[in-house]
């Protein structure tokens, strides 16, 4: 299945996601202005450069959250670029498998040999292991500085650089008991249109709300990543839940797919409403840690995102309590998920619901009361996991067991130490040319709840 779909088994829904607003990024060209949105028009001698950030899983923790500030890159000659300045608070766990944009700048020509991100403050969420409850823990924030080996070379083509925080290495315990965070970061370079996916420039499930609308293009606010964005439409951009670029209005929450183009600018391919366009509602996604009453009445999840009015960046990595009741309406997000010739039948609703799951509650309208939310809607979205391969069977789809680790976070939610992962034809392979038994990876896809088993449609499988 191709296209971005939320399914149930009783109704369809409108479409929604990811990546939301409200702390604010200025991003500095080399000229020293600032902008807010993208494309940043370059100047003579300069390329359009996007800064993602990605992160590679320490398994017990079940959020990261930092305090983002200043982002410089520093060229052959010892001399600085400012790429970000700023406060953006950033929830690390759920990017697991993917990438999110978080600046978009002009750079001169040259030679760059490291980067250095300052963050002033961290917080950690993991499952005690006696009382299975969710405990939060803050750090110092540190300066990282990340080495370029070899040297990155920016030239006439605008192009991505990514940063994946390896959390196994970063957070650490003391000889006191104390945790310690000392960032640690894996970096690649992306050129725009040499393959699929964030890192090459692209955004996915992008969610916010529209902030201006003109012609054939239009801006948005997010939470996390850049404080703005512009994107162009064409004849081929996909809508859904909506007309076209007339139905857009300031306020509207929307998700969006992109790429970026040769000139640096962002062309959305797909677009899609949320709660059926309705202005003044808000989303907040996150792992479900308890369930309560069956059918389930109330959730517990550890919010990673959000949307819309109520949500506050103060919820990242903290738990939520979501009431839900008999006119919630079910549904999962099969927006670039291959579900043809499934050996189950993917279904989510208040049957198949269970913990460990990744999902997006949505509201009407401002219905939050401390950290309680009504869901109007409820909507299963993609995550990552990683383990060892163990039976591995080929075919279409090819499948396999999925091992997690003993510390494995999702382990000490839901009880389960496997996965069963589907391996789709067209799922993306990562730093792997083939799969085989006793390989270590990061898994990202639908995870459901068949019978008891929970099962994974992967949409990329990752050497770990």
């Amino acid at each position: 299945m191709t296209g971005r779909n939320r399914n149930s088994s009783s109704r369809h829904l409108v479409t929604a996601i990811l990546l939301p607003s409200f702390f604010g990024l200025a991003f500095l060209g080399c000229g020293g202005s600032t902008s807010s949105t993208s494309p940043i028009p370059a100047k003579p001698g300069t390329t359009i450069v996007q800064i993602n950030l990605g992160d590679s899983p320490s398994d017990w923790i079940v959020a990261f959250t930092m305090s983002l500030g200043s982002i410089a890159l520093t060229d052959a000659n010892g001399g600085n670029v400012s790429v970000a300045s700023g406060a953006m608070q950033m929830e690390m766990r759920h990017l697991m498998g993917t990438m999110q944009p978080v600046a978009m700048t002009s750079v001169p020509h040259g030679t760059y040999s490291m980067a250095t991100l300052n963050i002033s403050s961290v917080s950690v969420t993991y499952i005690d292991p006696v009382t299975k409850l969710a405990v939060q823990k803050t750090m110092p924030g540190r300066s990282a500085t990340i080495n370029f080996s070899p040297p990155i070379k920016v030239g006439s083509t605008p192009t991505t650089m990514n940063f994946e925080l390896d959390l196994a290495r970063s957070v650490s315990t003391d000889a006191g008991g104390n945790m310690v965070f000392g960032p640690v970061f894996n970096t690649t370079l992306g050129m725009p249109g040499n393959g699929q996916g964030p890192e090459y420039g692209g955004v996915e499930h992008m969610l916010g709300s529209v902030s201006g609308v003109s012609g054939s293009s239009f801006t948005m606010s997010i939470m996390q990543g850049l404080p703005g964005i512009t994107l162009m439409t064409n004849s081929t951009t996909q809508f859904g839940g909506m007309g076209g670029m007339g139905s857009l209005n300031n306020g509207m929450m929307v998700e969006v797919d992109a790429k970026m183009q040769p000139d640096g600018a962002f062309m959305a391919t797909r677009i899609d409403s949320v709660m059926s366009g309705m202005p003044g509602g808000m989303m907040a996604e996150g792992l479900i840690t308890s369930l309560n009453g069956n059918p389930p009445t109330q959730l517990s999840i550890i919010a990673d995102n959000g949307a819309g009015n109520g949500m506050m960046g103060s919820y990242l990595g903290t738990p939520l309590l979501v009431n839900v009741t008999s006119s919630t309406s079910y549904g999962f997000d099969a927006s670039g998920v291959d579900l043809n010739n499934l050996p189950f039948t993917p279904a989510f609703n208040p049957s198949t619901i269970g913990k460990g799951q990744r999902v997006d509650p949505e509201t009407s309208g401002s219905m939050m009361v401390g950290a309680t939310m009504n869901a109007a809607a409820l909507t299963l979205e993609q995550q990552g996991l990683s383990g060892t391969v163990a039976s591995y069977a080929s075919g279409s789809p090819a499948s396999f067991v999925l091992n997690l680790p003993v510390d494995s976070a999702f382990t000490s939610i839901t009880g389960a130490g496997t996965i069963i992962v589907i391996q789709q034809p067209d799922t993306q392979l990562r730093g792997l040319t083939s799969i085989s038994n006793g390989a270590s990876v990061q898994v990202r896809g639908l995870l459901f709840v068949d019978a008891g088993t929970y099962k994974m449609v992967a949409t990329r499988i990752m050497s770990h």
